[in-house]
């Protein structure tokens, strides 16, 4: 059920941008189809999924351009599930170094171009929280489960994150308008 492509990056729309291990697919797939749920009912401008992944449309060969892809979403998903190798608990590197970005991005100073991202983190619920990177502890983590009922349940919560993001960049685009409009008419003539 895979219809979500990658985004070119550029053009209209929102970007959602899934940081997981490619092996949790089923986080990607649940996300991917939330995306096309949300477009399907045509509530504004078309969400774009951006899901390194999967490696489509991400690597690049440039460091720097594989990197931009976050900075330029302006929903991040992240899940922060890790994987057991070797009979260890492993977070994965990207993952953990795009969530860095993303909290770098929500904190960061008026100086810096880029806008604060609307991102949530996610966890599979047989991974205990207490057990998470410190950082991550900080966060209000959503816990999934994997059978069926969880997926039902975090494709609906994916909808909701993505209609409330939806409705956030609505009312941002209103007050930017608002504030465009009082300035200019400060400045008319009679």
């Amino acid at each position: 059920m895979e219809k979500s492509r990658p985004s070119p990056y550029r053009g209209p729309g929102v970007k959602v941008f899934i940081s997981s291990d490619r092996r949790h697919r089923f986080f990607i797939d649940v996300s991917c189809e939330a995306v096309d749920a949300v477009n399907s009912q045509h509530l504004g401008e078309p969400i774009q999924a951006i899901f390194p992944p999967r490696l489509l449309g991400v690597d690049t060969g440039n460091l720097l351009a594989d990197v931009l892809p976050i900075l330029d979403a302006e929903v991040v998903l992240i899940n922060a599930t890790p994987s057991k190798q070797r009979g260890r608990w492993t977070f994965n590197t990207g993952v953990m170094i795009e969530y860095g970005m993303t909290l770098g991005r929500s904190r960061a100073t008026k100086e810096i171009s880029w806008p604060k991202p609307y991102y949530r983190v996610f966890c599979n619920q047989r991974y205990a929280l207490s057990r998470l990177p410190p950082m991550l502890n900080e966060e209000r983590v959503n816990k999934f489960a994997t059978s069926k009922t969880g997926r039902v349940a975090l494709h609906e919560r994916l909808i909701s994150i993505l209609k409330q993001a939806l409705a956030e960049r609505e009312r941002a685009a209103a007050e930017s308008q608002r504030m465009v409009t009082r300035t200019a008419s400060t400045f008319a003539w009679d």
